[in-house]
């Protein structure tokens, strides 16, 4: 089962890919000197190239973006899917009333539907 350690901080990160990218020592030497995984040091390359624009992909600020939308989207989803479980009744308490057409005659109408009349 893997290790789980807290994450590591924003500047750590920064100076590692810093001194990825010198390219004094290997990216097996720096993982192994610095207790952390070749394919972290990796995914840390590739997003400090995302971030300064050099590689495609989606910027810390994006992602969150996305996530936060995802959340929103998920949210709506549920409530749309509760009012459909159980909608409103016309003339019920909280239903459309008369405001959203459920067969109530507005009140001074007469007469059928083809033929409104204002009294």
């Amino acid at each position: 089962m893997p290790k789980t350690r807290p994450p590591y901080d924003e500047q750590f990160r920064r100076e590692t890919v810093g001194l990825l990218a010198r390219g004094e020592r290997s990216l097996a030497e720096v993982a192994t000197e610095l207790g952390v995984s070749q394919q972290t040091l990796r995914n840390w390359r590739r997003q400090a190239g995302v971030e300064a624009g050099k590689v495609e992909g989606l910027t810390r600020d994006e992602r969150e973006e996305l996530r936060r939308v995802k959340r929103e989207l998920r949210v709506v989803t549920e409530e749309r899917e509760i009012l459909n479980l159980n909608p409103p009744r016309c003339g019920a308490p909280g239903g459309f009333g008369r405001d959203f057409g459920c067969g109530v005659v507005p009140a001074g109408v007469r007469g059928s539907v083809g033929s409104v009349k204002r009294a």
